[in-house]
């Protein structure tokens, strides 16, 4: 659909690429600082590709980052594709993927073989496909060994995918220094969490719901993964275990039910917001200032509108999960207005 390479500073708003062959979008080669924003990526590689009559291994997905530095991907839908949604593939770094709505793929957002990513305040959901929500991993075919990705995910909402949240690598691929913080992972269809064994270490998860009511909710190996306040519905393994995670329990989200039966544009975000009574509330870890501002999800319709807070200016302390619940929400307070276009005279 659209292809940059070698070329900076692209900025890409309010475009709609669909129905491609192969990607609809490819941001390739060195092309630093593209911006991409308020788009709606889809169906694109829907069909296989076909070589002398055989099928490819090729199976490319709705977006392809390579070998470049610092794009943002804002506000922008990439759903019902074949393969994978959007890849911050291999040499690239610094990518921002930010208040996206991402579905309907074999695997949502994959960050494979990159460094110093960023995955926040996205809605990803599986819709009936084997679908992974967000993974990091370090693929073998890549002359890249023991690269540290130090990728950093927070305040998303994950539901419905076969893991939603999943970190790869292997002996001589080491993914290293993955940081989770304040995320919803809601009933995956295999298991909410898992690290690949032979992984890297250092990896961090804190503040985040874990609500899965069957399959397994955690395949976490030893000594990879530091783990701590982190709402859990039922017990994971032995080191996903923290001394300051409250006791299992449901975490009292606004939708309840019917999470595995979901279709494309079923979610809002405002499904993962917290009742009043979740023992989500005040229960987290305070943390430091980039982590601060998560979504209040009862206030906003994802992901053209959206309402942040502190984390800690609501209450006693801060939430666990990726929402804030507002025990006293101030009556003047209005949300921004929708379908309005305002211009200058």
């Amino acid at each position: 659909g659209i292809y940059i390479n070698r070329a900076d500073n692209v900025t890409i708003k309010n475009v709609e690429v669909y129905e491609t062959y192969r990607q609809c979008l490819v941001i390739n080669y060195g092309a630093d600082n593209a911006l991409i924003e308020d788009c709606d990526l889809h169906h694109g590689a829907k069909v296989y590709i076909l070589w002398n009559q055989k099928i490819s291994r090729q199976d490319p997905p709705t977006v392809t980052v390579k070998h470049s530095d610092r794009p943002v991907f804002r506000r922008t839908k990439i759903h019902d594709s074949y393969n994978e949604g959007i890849n911050i593939d291999v040499g690239s770094k610094n990518a921002i993927v930010e208040y996206c709505k991402i579905y309907g793929q074999m695997s949502n957002l994959y960050l494979v073989n990159s460094t110093n990513n960023t995955v926040r305040y996205n809605l990803i959901y599986g819709t009936g496909n084997a679908a992974t929500g967000i993974k990091s991993n370090n693929e073998s075919q890549w002359n890249k060994p023991n690269l540290i990705t130090n990728n950093k995910i927070y305040g998303n909402l994950v539901a419905n995918c076969s893991k939603n949240f999943w970190i790869g690598g292997a002996s001589n691929r080491k993914v290293s220094n993955v940081t989770a913080y304040n995320n919803i992972f809601i009933e995956a269809t295999d298991a909410a969490v898992q690290l690949q064994p032979g992984t890297g270490s250092g990896h961090v998860f804190k503040n985040n719901i874990i609500w899965q009511t069957k399959n397994k909710i955690a395949y976490i190996p030893t000594n990879l993964m530091t783990c701590n306040y982190n709402l859990w519905s039922k017990e994971p393994d032995v080191d996903g275990q923290g001394a300051n995670d409250p006791p299992y329990a449901a975490p009292l989200i606004a939708k309840t039910t019917g999470w595995n039966s979901l279709r494309g544009e079923d979610l809002d975000g405002s499904e993962f917001a917290l009742q009043s009574n979740s023992p989500a509330i005040d229960a987290g870890a305070s943390l430091a200032a980039e982590f601060n501002n998560i979504p209040e999800c009862n206030k906003s319709i994802w992901p053209t509108q959206i309402t942040l807070m502190r984390q800690d200016n609501q209450g006693s302390g801060w939430e666990i999960g990726a929402d804030i619940y507002d025990a006293n929400p101030n009556p003047t307070a209005l949300d921004p207005p929708t379908g309005l276009t305002i211009t200058s005279p």
